[in-house]
């Protein structure tokens, strides 16, 4: 519980930075929620949930993308955090042990509302967008790709963020009848440095230090709001994202982007041989790539005729 609550420490400060809400926990799995303003949303006739197209729209989604990346730096560079990798219990079980998360992103409309009764209440979200969420999450152990983003966001973030993501899949899941585009934002946290030490504070110190982080946040959505400040910025800007960046060259997501059209065109052949090439290019293994030519490796690489 103590391990939990200490991640989640982490968890709910990035995300309540950068405007979202911690909902629930479900054993040691967080639900968290961005929720756009009603002016945001509309009702077509034949009764379906649509997004306007703004800015609002894209830097809110923006920052669903970014929380998720912060959470991984955070607890990465966290001291609280790096104490698990010398416990000398944990490392007996499970040798190299550090806090891993995976991360699954997607939108769509929700029912919100409190279930239970008289003697206990939660709030829920009840339809098969948040159980989407749920899948994507799941589907990081497949793709080993800490964090899975769906189409239905992708397509609402800026074009600065898009250009941060690659495409990895597209997966027809369960009860579904439209495949689900699936990108990823490519990252190594390795090398990043441990946190300063910060110094203890007491309760009143506490208490004023989360006044001044309340207020800053309502200034950072405020600036936001207005457009003065472009999320997608911290790309370029900060230092963990930098870093955890920069050892993915460019002719890399090139070379798998050209290798995923060959994929999705059905010329299987030629794509076999593009993949193929990837891994020498990031000069380690490529998940999502060995995921696909496994697939293709089914049909010996021949696409059904459906296809």
């Amino acid at each position: 519980m103590v391990w939990i609550n200490e991640i989640a420490e982490i968890v709910h400060g990035v995300v309540d930075r950068y405007q979202g809400a911690a909902n629930k926990n479900i054993g040691d799995a967080f639900v968290l929620v961005w929720k756009f303003d009603r002016d945001l949303i509309y009702t077509n006739a034949d009764g379906t949930v649509e997004l306007e197209e703004s800015n609002k729209v894209s830097q809110l989604c923006d920052m669903s993308l970014i929380s998720f990346l912060k959470i991984i730096s955070s607890t990465k560079r966290s001291r609280k955090m790096r104490k698990y990798s010398s416990h000398a219990a944990l490392n007996k079980r499970m040798p190299g042990y550090e806090v891993v998360m995976g991360f699954g992103l997607h939108q769509g409309w929700a029912i919100e509302g409190a279930l239970g009764s008289f003697y206990k209440i939660d709030t829920s979200y009840l339809s098969k967008n948040y159980n989407m969420s749920m899948t994507l999450e799941e589907s990081t152990k497949t793709y080993e790709s800490p964090l899975l983003v769906s189409g239905a966001l992708y397509d609402h973030l800026t074009d600065a963020a898009k250009a941060e993501c690659r495409q990895i899949d597209y997966i027809l899941f369960a009860g579904h009848t439209e495949p689900t585009a699936l990108y990823t934002v490519d990252h190594d946290k390795d090398h990043l440095e441990l946190e300063s030490k910060r110094p203890a504070l007491n309760k009143k110190q506490q208490r004023t230090a989360r006044v001044k982080a309340r207020l800053n946040r309502n200034a950072f959505k405020e600036s936001i709001m207005l457009g003065e400040i472009d999320v997608a910025i911290l790309f370029q800007t900060d230092n963990d994202l930098l870093e955890m960046r920069k050892k993915f060259p460019a002719v890399f997501f090139e070379m798998f982007e050209d290798a995923f059209k060959s994929f999705t065109e059905g010329n299987w052949n030629r794509a076999r041989k593009q993949f193929r090439q990837i891994e020498t290019i990031k000069r380690e293994p490529d998940r999502p790539t060995q995921v696909l030519l496994e697939y293709m490796a089914e049909y010996n690489f021949v696409a059904p005729d459906d296809w």
